[in-house]
């Protein structure tokens, strides 16, 4: 039985952007949906509009060069999640909101950065140094560091060779759901070396590495960039 009627629950719709990969995408839809039955009993579901995108072309024009024409897919996602209805946008992995300010000004609903909600969720954990994993854009760019200073919080990440090895091993195993037993022990080890940075906790900044990595595989405080982004999606559609 539901816990509570259809009829009294005030939900915005939610717009993902996904397929980068398609298989955390999946984890989000799933995610959002699992939240809403936990809170008003489990016949009941997120309301969500969904643009997936093809990964592999969108890798692809960054490859070559193109940003503008990569952009543009973004671009154009966001748009019809706007107009097939969505009242606020998730992008669906961490490493595209380094072009949050360019997809923001071409819609008129906001887009809730994953950068805040990771920051205000180690705010309420009373950390202060905390540590970065993900693709060489997550790691290398401003947008984590710049977020979460603002909540007085600094960002540590792995030396050069650690980041080219994050970045090889999501692109060549995590995103095609090859989760070996030896790359988690490479990424546990990658969170014992930014611990020794100096780091109180650690990012997955890839919606990919929580598949492989889960709280009970580390005795280090871990924040799945996945879960409070839903959490905070969550709390944000049902907010009056």
């Amino acid at each position: 039985m539901s816990k509570v009627s259809a009829s009294h629950i005030h939900m915005k719709t939610i717009g993902l952007i996904g397929g980068f990969s398609w298989h955390s995408t999946v984890e989000y839809y799933r995610l959002l949906n699992q939240f809403i039955g936990d809170e008003f009993g489990a016949e009941h579901a997120a309301e969500l509009v969904l643009v997936n995108c093809d990964s592999r072309r969108f890798k692809d024009l960054i490859d070559s060069g193109d940003r503008e024409k990569a952009l543009g897919i973004l671009l154009s996602a966001a748009k019809r999640a706007e107009s097939g209805g969505a009242e606020f946008l998730l992008l669906c992995a961490n490493a595209l909101h380094r072009f949050y300010d360019e997809i923001q000004s071409v819609i008129s609903i906001p887009i809730l950065h994953i950068a805040d909600a990771a920051g205000i969720a180690i705010q309420r954990q009373g950390l202060k140094r905390v540590g970065l994993l993900g693709v060489r854009p997550t790691m290398e760019g401003t947008f984590y560091p710049e977020r979460l200073k603002r909540l007085g919080i600094e960002t540590i990440v792995p030396d050069a060779d650690d980041i080219s090895r994050n970045h090889h091993l999501i692109y060549s195993e995590l995103e095609i759901v090859k989760f070996a037993d030896e790359t988690r022990t490479e990424f546990l080890g990658f969170i014992d070396g930014l611990v020794m940075m100096g780091a109180e906790g650690v990012i997955l900044g890839c919606t990919e590495i929580p598949l492989l990595i889960r709280p009970e595989d580390t005795n280090v405080m871990t924040f799945s960039t996945t879960e409070i982004h839903c959490r905070a999606a969550i709390a944000e559609s049902l907010r009056k």
